[in-house]
């Protein structure tokens, strides 16, 4: 089941229903029904067919997009000619991000805000938070059974 119905709570069975039950109040014999309900059900599950490609295709480009970016980091250590800083600073900068993060962190526990402004700062953690959860996945994944589900992508992609 896609993502949709998921957000929806909608199964494409429950779907369907629900829109049989309309084109049952416009349509009045068994055989038109039928085949009203036939249609829908094809057309239903086409869609959700597509979206579930979409959310494939999704998957597969964030997946590349993962690679690129650590081929990207793998190069520059391995280059010769690249500068410290150069080898560097995605690590100076995730490690900035995620020490900002406890930081900010801290500074909600302990109480220690501005209260006037407690919904920005309430935004800006959550942002953090964000973008340090990214950070660790990047560097260390997300799960062992996010691996394998990679693993499986990866391999059912160079078939």
């Amino acid at each position: 089941m896609g993502k949709l119905a998921d957000i929806l709570g909608l199964s494409p069975d429950k779907l369907i229903d629900s829109v049989g039950n309309v084109v049952d109040k416009f349509i009045t014999t068994k055989a038109e029904k039928e085949a009203a309900r036939l249609e829908l059900t094809k057309e239903i599950h086409r869609n959700m067919e597509v979206l579930e490609n979409m959310n494939l295709e999704s998957l597969k480009a964030q997946l590349q997009d993962n690679h690129s970016a650590r081929q990207r980091d793998i190069e520059a250590n391995n280059s010769a000619n690249a500068s410290w800083l150069s080898k560097n600073i995605s690590h100076i900068l995730a490690l900035a991000i995620i020490l900002l993060t406890f930081w900010m962190f801290n500074k909600m526990v302990s109480g220690d805000y501005n209260k006037e402004r407690e919904n920005i700062i309430f935004a800006v953690v959550g942002s953090l938070t964000t973008i340090a959860t990214a950070i660790v996945t990047y560097y260390f994944g997300s799960s062992v059974g996010s691996a394998k589900n990679r693993e499986a992508l990866l391999e059912s992609l160079k078939k």
